[in-house]
């Protein structure tokens, strides 16, 4: 993110929430099971103003985050749940930057488009997958930066914990 000053007002531009491509999985059976995360587009907060809060729908086609999760393997029910960034995004010289989500600000669907749905709590989850499926995942939230919002670059992960059976 790339922060500019101006006489004004202080713009901070974000650029994303990196997506984490990583998976934690628990092997609870002798089952073996492959789950890949697919990032499509990163959580994009643009440019922000100091003290004014930007609010990104999950329907927002070109900032909400969206990602593919694909249970290829194993004949197991799988439990799910997504890890946010629950309070802040990392910056420059320690620098935080504040989110926020609602209760409506995730959609998940078997679809990849946002019809046949349901919207989610994102820090408030757990999703029953099965094998053989594909889910789509999009996320929305909330950037709070403050009136002394340090300038720079923010970002943070989002992680995908699951569990199978």
């Amino acid at each position: 993110m790339v922060v500019n000053k101006c006489t004004k007002h202080l713009s901070i531009a974000i650029l994303s929430i990196i997506f984490s491509a990583s998976i934690s999985v628990s092997q609870i059976s002798g089952n073996q099971v492959s789950v890949d995360v697919i990032p499509i587009q990163n959580l994009n907060f643009g440019d922000l103003v100091a003290g004014v809060p930007k609010h990104i729908s999950y329907q927002d086609p070109m900032n909400a985050g969206r990602f593919e999760v694909r249970v290829t393997h194993g004949n197991s029910l799988l439990i799910m749940a997504l890890l946010l960034p629950p309070v802040s995004l990392s910056g420059p010289q320690g620098a935080t930057l504040n989110l926020s989500y609602t209760g409506s600000d995730g959609y998940y669907s078997m679809e990849p488009k946002l019809t046949g749905g349901a919207t989610f709590d994102p820090l408030a989850n757990l999703f029953f997958l099965e094998s053989g499926r594909k889910y789509y995942f999009y996320i929305g939230g909330t950037a709070e930066p403050t009136q002394t919002q340090r300038p720079g670059s923010y970002s943070g992960l989002i992680m995908f914990q699951v569990v199978y059976f």
